[in-house]
């Protein structure tokens, strides 16, 4: 049965957007929108400008349990957010023509049936650290 109110982790992920948009003073409408029980509708909906863009993201947070534990807790990275190449090529020249990003994004490339994100995730980070 779903909730009707969503999950903490939704209500999470609209509290960080809408704080990381308010320290740039930017204006943004972030929209909860706790499932209806449908499959693949989105939880969260940010909408910047006059939202004629539209990206799909999936925003996950791996959590496990452990022995003899009854709640799942974060394994690896506390979040990951995973959108279409496409899409991610948008927004880095959208931020790089505003001039909102200054920087350098490290891409690991991956070719695999399966794969653990968050440990790719937070190996790729643990070599920025090191290398950088």
């Amino acid at each position: 049965m779903t909730n009707p109110k969503g999950t903490r982790w939704e209500t999470k992920t609209v509290n960080d957007i809408q704080r990381q948009f308010d320290a740039y003073a930017t204006p943004v409408a972030v929209t909860r929108r706790p499932k209806a029980g449908q499959k693949h509708e989105a939880d969260v909906q940010v909408t910047c400008g006059d939202g004629d863009e539209r990206f799909g993201v999936v925003a996950w947070h791996r959590a496990v349990k452990r022995d003899g534990n009854k709640v799942r807790v974060a394994d690896g990275e506390r979040k990951v957010a995973v959108l279409r190449w496409e899409d991610f090529v948008v927004l880095l020249e959208w931020a790089a023509r505003s001039g909102r990003f200054d920087g350098t994004v490290y891409i690991q490339n991956k070719a695999t049936q399966t794969l653990n994100v968050t440990r790719v995730l937070g190996g790729l980070r643990a070599w920025m650290k090191e290398w950088l």
